[in-house]
């Protein structure tokens, strides 16, 4: 359990250290990066390495419908996305006096299922960098090698727009334990997975969003 918490906080203080400077950036620039981040993903070649990869290690599922999610949500989710203000003021009522200013939050702990393990840890990742948090992705311990190859993919996509790659860690090993420790230790949940994950998640003294039954 120690030697959990320990590894946990390493992940995490790196992340803060990457969210010091996501938050000096500009609208423009996070909408450039989670732009370059979806294509660098569904682009021939990765997308078809993805959508393979989750079909062999979660083996659920079929080949057509990871494909598809990739092309269809990530495409979706990102052109929702784009024009929406996070940065700087994002609403204001001058008949009430209110200004509603866009905050990172800092670090979100990412709990990836392996139903999902193809389009889900992209999507988190971009939502992550469009508020200027970083994220850290917890996936299902079946389908790890798929998440770190996404992982590895986004990374190198910060790192040639200059953003310091540690705005997205991976758990390339993941367990309960860990991923426990994530909860507990980041500054947002967003939690994907069965019933007891999503429950495990709200009652982890974190502010979460959870999906599951």
């Amino acid at each position: 359990m120690t030697e959990a918490k320990e590894y946990v906080q390493g992940l995490v203080a790196r992340a803060r250290e990457a969210q010091k400077i996501a938050d000096t950036f500009s609208q423009e620039q996070v909408n450039t990066l989670i732009k370059a981040i979806v294509w660098d993903i569904v682009k021939d070649g990765p997308a078809q390495e993805i959508s393979t990869l989750a079909v062999e290690e979660s083996r659920m599922g079929n080949y057509d419908s990871k494909y598809g999610k990739l092309m269809v949500k990530l495409k979706g989710a990102l052109r929702d996305m784009l024009p929406e203000k996070s940065v700087g003021i994002i609403a204001r009522d001058d008949a009430k006096g209110i200004v509603k200013v866009a905050k990172p939050v800092g670090v979100v702990g990412a709990i990836i299922p392996c139903t999902n393990p193809e389009a889900t840890p992209v999507l988190k990742a971009i939502m992550a960098i469009k508020g200027r948090n970083a994220v850290v992705l917890s996936p299902h311990p079946r389908t790890k090698k798929t998440n770190t190859f996404i992982v590895e993919i986004m990374r190198a996509t910060l790192k040639r727009y200059n953003a310091p790659e540690d705005l997205i860690i991976g758990i390339e090993e993941p367990s309960l334990d860990l991923t426990n420790e994530l909860m507990k230790q980041c500054d947002l949940v967003l939690a994907t997975g069965g019933g007891a994950m999503v429950k495990s998640a709200y009652s982890s003294g974190t502010p979460a969003y959870g999906v599951g039954q």
